[in-house]
């Protein structure tokens, strides 16, 4: 079990439009996927790392085909779990993070 649950939240009609995961990318390099709806645990190492969220809505088309970017960092402090919620909102086709310290 890792120390970080990444959520992808749906509101009700984004649930039934939105069918593409949620891809993280940790630090330039690490990739997690998470289906609409879903959750999934990663280990991530302690310290500060840069985050870049999306959903990946056509492949190979780089920023263009991404929609509710995210950049932002995330500090992982030793012995501590933690909640990073993504939840996308339709309306101004963005994306928001909170984070909750469990």
């Amino acid at each position: 079990m890792g120390n970080v649950t990444f959520k992808f939240k749906l509101g009700l009609m984004q649930s039934k439009s939105i069918k593409s995961p949620l891809e993280v990318v940790i630090d330039e390099n690490e990739i997690i996927k998470i289906g609409p709806g879903a959750s999934v645990a990663a280990s991530v190492a302690d310290g500060s790392h840069s985050l870049k969220l999306y959903i990946n809505v056509v492949e190979g088309h780089g920023d263009q085909g991404r929609m509710g970017i995210i950049n932002t960092a995330f500090d992982v402090k030793p012995g501590k779990n933690y909640l990073l919620t993504y939840e996308y909102a339709s309306m101004g086709q963005k994306g928001s993070v909170s984070v909750k310290e469990l």
